[in-house]
């Protein structure tokens, strides 16, 4: 299967050759739709969307597939909206699985995100399919320093977190790193190891290997600033960061490297959730308990309505942790995250951990 931006490249180059400005303009609407997903994932869904109807006028079915992955992808690592993704991944997994969708270069990118949506959604209770997903495509995807395989890495290491199989997570992502050194271009060595370390420092923060952590930060926050599109990353390297200060006892400085953080997130859509873990590890450093409770309020009004029932359960754990540490949990927070739990496939594991805590007021 050839390299999906090597036939990418071929295909304009002969619209180019052709002098063919509707057919261009498909590729126009492509790097449009790109620019944007960080800060207007919605643009960027109706950028390809167009695209894929303007590639169904011209009768052009290799598009039509390839803007019909790129749909998938910017509801899924875009906008997180997998109430949205799950029926199109459904949709798309039928079309990939047709003669000419099993050899479009695109493929491995459409099955990925439809492993990413089941993991997002709610892992354990879809354990044995995200498993079985995960080893079929290690097999599909060329073992090397390729980018789905970081894509792969990212997807598992985001699944072993879900499942608090923390020292596999860490494992991976330094494998994953270690790969990553050995990626010529440029833009991808620099994408990838981002969102690896992306991932990486909540995995240390939760193991509590905090020099780590700070050094992995430190390194997310220099790659982040050579690529237009890491904002995301950006501000996450910076609010870890504040936090670290913060349990140095730098109060000053960790106040200006969160507002720093703040400030490369302003323009995100996603900003209440994408950088939440660091943001409320940060107000908790602080022992300001309202504030690390405003953050996971202000995350769940987020993922709650786009089908992360899995997150929504963990944050509604956090806010239930944070509530008795205050003294302030009720039975009404304690109902409304059997509430949630009860929206999964398989809420034991959810609701065996509320059943241990008791309201304080």
């Amino acid at each position: 299967m050839s390299d999906r931006w090597d036939e990418f490249d071929r295909r304009v180059r002969q619209w180019h050759r052709d002098g063919d400005a509707d057919r261009l303009n498909l590729t126009t609407l492509y790097y449009r739709g790109f620019e944007c997903h960080e800060i207007d994932p919605a643009q960027t869904f109706a950028l390809y969307t167009q695209a894929r109807d303007e590639a169904r006028r011209l009768e052009e079915p290799w598009w039509v597939l390839f803007f019909e992955s790129w749909r998938l992808n910017a509801l899924t690592s875009n906008a997180m909206d997998f109430a949205r993704a799950m029926p199109l991944a459904m949709e798309l997994m039928v079309l990939f699985n047709s003669p000419e969708g099993r050899v479009h270069p695109d493929r491995q990118m459409v099955l990925d995100n439809v492993l990413y949506t089941y993991i997002k959604t709610d892992p354990h209770g879809y354990e044995d399919d995200i498993e079985r997903g995960a080893r079929y495509l290690d097999e599909l995807i060329e073992k090397g320093a390729v980018g789905m395989r970081f894509v792969l890495n990212h997807r598992r290491m985001v699944y072993l977190s879900f499942m608090q199989r923390w020292d596999e997570a860490y494992e991976l992502a330094l494998r994953s790193l270690g790969l990553i050194d050995q990626v010529t271009d440029s833009h991808s060595r620099i994408w990838h190891s981002a969102w690896t370390l992306y991932q990486l420092c909540r995995v240390c923060y939760t193991l509590e290997r905090f020099d780590e952590l700070s050094e992995y930060t430190d390194h997310l926050r220099e790659i982040s600033t050579k690529h237009g599109q890491l904002r995301r990353t950006q501000a996450d390297s910076w609010i870890w960061h504040a936090m670290l200060l913060r349990l140095q006892g730098d109060s000053k400085s960790a106040a200006r490297a969160y507002q720093r953080g703040l400030t490369a997130l302003g323009p995100v859509e996603r900003r209440d959730s994408i950088c939440a873990d660091p943001m409320a590890a940060y107000f908790e450093a602080c022992e300001n308990w309202q504030g690390a409770l405003e953050i996971r309020d202000q995350e769940l009004a987020d993922v709650s309505p786009k089908g992360m029932y899995h997150r929504a359960c963990e944050i509604h754990l956090d806010r239930c942790r944070i509530l008795q540490r205050i003294g302030t949990l009720t039975d009404q927070d304690l109902t409304l995250a059997r509430e949630a739990a009860n929206l999964l496939r398989k809420p034991k594991w959810y609701l065996e951990k509320l059943d241990q805590i008791q309201p304080t007021g």
